[in-house]
């Protein structure tokens, strides 16, 4: 009797173990599940992993008018070895049951999944819980995670983690690859968060290269992701990659609802420029409604850059979107917000090259139009620091000038709108070790750009200087600009630049060397063919700190708020400035300018209808020949005549800005001294100086020909008619004019 009950708890054992072998094994065979199948030979058989149900679905004959249903019902690992091809079926789902993951560590040159031709797929991850659907791919040498190919298009995936760790420039987590006939198309990215697998950041997060220019990847959508951790220390990193190896291979991309952020801060080892978008070629792209910056998605930190330990040799910089390439059709850029960086770096960068800093950086031939219908947000519209460049280099880069922050460059040789967007809470200076200083510049034109329009950006919010540039007690070069435009085409007499009804506020520049200026709007040296209009502007609270000694050939001032350099007919009128000063407390022979409207090109222009006053200097001069100077209209050089006429001047005393001190006021000043020597036409101003000065024995003008110097006489023609012209300064020993 016991031997018998031995022998069946033996045997019972022996059932609950078969058991439980043959309920592994059909849990492995039901990791995947498919559904809705046409035939139903597919349906109810089971897979160990994706690829396997990829492979069945391809080779199980005609899916036409079938709604197929892929079913993730346990974490799977792939091998990369199979893709899903083109099929027939109407709509093909892919859904997790519970929070999945599908993983693996991918060889080069394989994705872990991979749409090569498949049509009409819909990657859903939401399940209970949210985002529950996780593709990983650990390999780090030419792999994707998710790879579309061979005219895969109309596919959607949403609501997924999508992980990669690829550090090959031309992959990445995502990738948009070659196509057979027409391209990969229609493809929508939606609501996914795309980042790194644990510390191994990929590269590129997204990357799109075509076939060509006519089997081109477009039509692809980017919209409501959080995109994060993507960085390479030796090489040049992107968010988004549309790459230049094929031009014009991939088009008419959306890019719109995105948060782009750095959960830590990374450290570059060698020289490299960094990206968030890289429009390097492609027609027609939308980048809209983007949160650029902060370390969450929640809009907390800051995304930091820092080029480590080899400070003096390391030049980080840095371009949050970047659009370039021979394009026909216009990117539009608008609704973005670029906020809370923090980027250090060695402190020198050169002219036409991307800045420490660059919001938006177009060059080539790309056409763009940058808020004209939305306003980008560049920093803050109602605080300081949200966004800080630190220059940290002993050594000395060059050429200067350079700029820390730059809002937006242009460097290309077809048209830009660049309106209502708004720029404030700049800073970049230098820490106490670097020799160099960094300036910064709201809107900037290096390139031969053939139209150019720059309406109602605001440069500089409210908050007093909460724009600032330089470093206390720096005496080495810094300049700033508001909107900067020293070239324009001479391609054609088509070329126009129109700067209108933008307003330039609460600007500090802080440097205290010869060779820093602040100026709110300059055309510095374009040619003489095209128009120029810089109307209705507002200009006002700027504060340099300037020892610039301006040249009796030059109409550059140390602050300033518009210089002219070229145009036919160049149009300066309706612009109200005030307040403009220099603070450098300078004692001596030098010639310290402050200056509203200052004209040294162009073909004849015409100065009418501008509003200046409240301009202050506080270099004390003790030579009634280099004197400091305080001017609201001063020409140096043009072609032909300048017309200057209805502008109301008030200088010597505003608003407790009293020039009690000893400078010389000049309200309308022929100052001249560079060929060609224009004919002046001064009529129907109004020029009131006044206040009273404490001590000083220097001179102030109303109206003056002539630089100041004893040795130079100027006596070129100018007509003057209908003037008022009022002095009632009093004090000193000058004589008031």
């Amino acid at each position: 009797m016991i031997k018998f009950t031995r022998t069946n708890n033996l045997l019972r054992r022996l059932f609950f173990l078969c058991a439980f072998a043959l309920l592994g094994t059909f849990s492995l065979k039901a990791q995947v599940a498919i559904s809705g199948s046409a035939g139903g030979t597919l349906n109810g058989t089971t897979y160990t992993n994706l690829g396997a149900a990829f492979v069945a679905i391809n080779s199980g004959g005609s899916q036409a008018g079938s709604n197929i249903v892929i079913t993730i019902n346990a974490d799977v690992t792939e091998t990369g070895n199979d893709s899903l091809a083109q099929g027939n079926w109407t709509t093909l789902t892919i859904n997790p049951s519970g929070a999945r993951t599908v993983s693996g560590a991918i060889a080069a040159g394989k994705s872990l999944v991979n749409f090569n031709g498949a049509d009409n797929v819909s990657v859903n991850g939401f399940d209970t819980g949210g985002n529950s659907l996780t593709f990983s791919n650990s390999g780090t040498s030419a792999t994707a995670t998710i790879k579309f190919q061979n005219d895969a298009s109309s596919n959607t995936i949403s609501n997924c983690s999508i992980l990669g760790s690829n550090t090959t420039a031309t992959s990445g987590t995502i990738v948009f690859g070659s196509g057979a006939s027409t391209g990969n198309d229609g493809n929508t990215i939606n609501s996914c968060t795309i980042s790194s697998v644990g510390s191994n950041l990929p590269i590129n997060a997204i990357y799109s290269s075509g076939t060509s220019a006519s089997v081109d990847n477009s039509g692809n959508t980017i919209s409501n992701c959080n995109i994060n951790d993507y960085w390479n220390a030796t090489a040049s990193s992107c968010a988004i990659l549309l790459a230049s190896t094929v031009a014009n291979s991939s088009n008419s991309f959306t890019i719109s609802g995105n948060k782009f952020y750095q959960t830590a801060s990374r450290t570059a080892t060698t020289g490299q420029t960094s990206y968030i978008i890289n429009v390097a070629t492609g027609n027609g792209t939308s980048i809209t409604s983007n949160i650029f910056g902060y370390s969450s998605n929640t809009a907390t930190g800051n995304y930091t850059l820092t080029s480590g330990a080899a400070l003096n040799t390391v030049l980080l910089q840095f371009t949050a979107i970047a659009v370039g390439g021979t394009t026909t059709t216009t990117t539009s850029i608008q609704g973005n917000t670029f906020t809370n960086f923090n980027i250090t770096t060695a402190g020198g960068f050169a002219i036409g090259s991307t800045m420490a800093f660059t919001g938006i950086y177009v060059t080539g031939t790309a056409s763009v139009n940058v808020g004209n219908t939305s306003f980008n947000t560049f920093g803050s519209t109602s605080s300081t620091g949200s966004i800080s460049v630190i220059g940290n280099s002993s050594n000395t880069f060059s050429p200067f000038p350079t700029a820390g922050v730059t809002c937006i460059h242009l460097a290309t040789t077809s048209s830009a709108n660049v309106s209502n967007n708004k720029m404030g809470g700049l800073s970049s200076t230098n820490n106490a070790s670097s020799t160099n200083t960094l300036g910064i510049w709201g809107i900037y034109n290096s390139g031969q750009i053939t139209t150019l329009t720059i309406d109602n950006n605001t440069i500089g919010n409210s908050v007093a200087n909460n724009m600032i540039a330089g470093a206390s007690g720096s005496t080495t070069s810094n300049t700033s600009y508001g909107i900067n435009m020293p070239t324009l085409s001479g391609s054609g007499a088509g070329t126009a630049l129109t700067i209108t009804n933008n307003t330039i506020q609460n600007f500090t520049n802080i440097s205290n060397s010869t060779t820093a200026t602040l100026r709110a709007i300059a055309t510095i040296t374009g040619t003489t063919i095209g128009t120029v209009n810089i109307s209705n502007n507002i200009i006002h609270d700027l504060m340099c700190n300037s020892r610039l000694t301006s040249a009796a050939s030059s109409a550059a001032f140390a602050a300033q708020g518009i210089l002219l350099g070229y145009g036919v007919n160049p149009v300066v009128s309706g612009n109200t400035i005030y307040k403009i000063a220099d603070t450098s407390n300078f004692i001596g022979t030098s010639s310290i300018i402050v200056g509203a409207i200052g004209v040294s090109g162009g073909v004849s222009p015409i100065i009418f209808n501008n509003k200046i006053y409240g301009l202050s200097n506080a270099t004390t001069g003790v030579t009634a020949t280099a004197p400091p100077v305080v001017t609201g209209i001063a020409i140096i050089s043009t072609t032909t005549k300048d017309s200057i006429y209805n502008n109301m001047i008030s200088l010597g005393n505003y608003n407790g800005l009293n020039d009690v001190t000893s400078r010389c006021i000049i309200g309308i000043w022929a100052r001249h001294g560079a060929a060609p020597d224009p004919i002046d036409y001064v009529f129907h101003n109004t020029v009131d100086i006044h206040g009273t000065l404490t001590t000083g024995a220097l001179n102030s003008f109303c109206l003056l020909r002539g630089d100041l110097s004893t040795a130079t006489v100027r006596v070129q023609t100018i007509f003057t008619k209908n003037n008022i012209f009022t002095n009632t300064r009093t004090g000193g020993t000058g004589k008031y004019y």
